[in-house]
């Protein structure tokens, strides 16, 4: 086993936090935790394998990247699989929430194991207000006021829109992510955008059908 496996497993024993870009890409988002015993806190990653383990009374909320599966657990142990959880002696309540899952940042491998496939058909390129082409969207998202994990980038976010003219929005790094909802800001419905932060960059849609605002964090998370 190499040496950076034998370091993750040993912390996915512990229940601690991993690095989950090192350790292979995540499975699961957690949206949510009460759970004091755990370091685990909102818009931490999971990855397949790891271990949790709950008090009676604690619950975590588990987004699922590849599958849209939802997850409320509370107690027990939990083992992180690639489209949802195995529980033992815990109670465990899931639903599918519209995500973009095909196109969430995720491993080949885990791709494979994903019990869920997801077939698109590309819609025709589209044209701006001057007929210029317009890039095609690499993920859609379903609230008006996306999550956006900007990773470890300090400076600012800046949200362009494309398919007409409309001044561009900054949003400053504090911490890991940005949450558009907790800042009241809000999106157009069916418009498509450009994320960037440093040299990273994404081109997203807003479903026309999207939530006005809030939402679970899996329908709305922007991996940057």
């Amino acid at each position: 086993m190499p040496p950076h496996w034998v370091f993750a497993t040993l912390l996915l024993t512990l229940g601690l936090r991993v690095d989950a870009e090192a350790a292979g890409g995540p499975a699961a988002v957690v949206e949510e935790a009460n759970a004091p015993s755990l370091r685990l806190q909102v818009m931490d990653y999971v990855i397949e394998g790891q271990r949790i383990a709950l008090q009676p009374s604690e619950t975590i909320i588990l987004g699922y990247l590849t599958s849209c599966q939802r997850e409320r657990i509370t107690g027990g142990e939990i083992v992180v699989g690639a489209a949802e959880s195995q529980v033992v002696g815990g109670d465990v309540r899931r639903n599918r929430v519209e995500c973009d899952g095909g196109a969430m940042d995720i491993t080949a491998d885990q791709a494979a194991k994903s019990a869920v496939m997801v077939f698109r058909v590309p819609p025709p390129p589209a044209t701006d207000a001057n007929g210029h082409r317009l890039p095609a969207a690499q993920v859609t998202l379903f609230s008006l006021s996306p999550v956006i994990d900007a990773g470890p980038a300090r400076g600012a976010v800046i949200v362009d829109r494309l398919d007409r003219s409309a001044q561009a929005i900054h949003l400053a790094v504090e911490g890991r992510s940005i949450d558009l909802a907790t800042r009241h800001l809000k999106l157009a419905a069916g418009g498509l955008y450009r994320a960037s932060v440093g040299e990273r960059t994404i081109v997203f849609q807003i479903s026309p059908g999207a939530r006005s605002s809030g939402g679970p964090i899996l329908g709305r998370l922007l991996r940057l």
